[in-house]
């Protein structure tokens, strides 16, 4: 399987205090990496993690409109808006 079959999902859009990270089709030993922008392009957040499924803690994230990446080994799979309302 390539990393273009590779689907992600980021949910709840909008978000909260978290949001999850669900990648599927994806192979052992393959490093997923979240990134989380501000509007000015400023990274905010950035998680690497193995897990098919992982919770990124926003608790020092304002409210408003960011732009995140999910990459894997190097490969953008998505990028997208999300949306912070507390």
């Amino acid at each position: 399987m390539s990393d273009e079959d590779i689907k992600a999902k980021i949910y709840p859009n909008p978000a909260n205090n978290t949001v999850t990270v669900e990648i599927d089709n994806l192979e052992k030993e393959k490093t997923v990496q979240f990134s989380l922008y501000d509007i000015s392009g400023r990274l905010l957040i950035h998680n690497s993690f193995v897990e098919i499924k992982k919770t990124i803690i926003l608790d020092n994230i304002s409210n408003g409109l960011y732009f995140y990446s999910i990459e894997i080994n190097d490969f953008i799979v998505k990028q997208d808006k999300l949306i912070i309302i507390k």
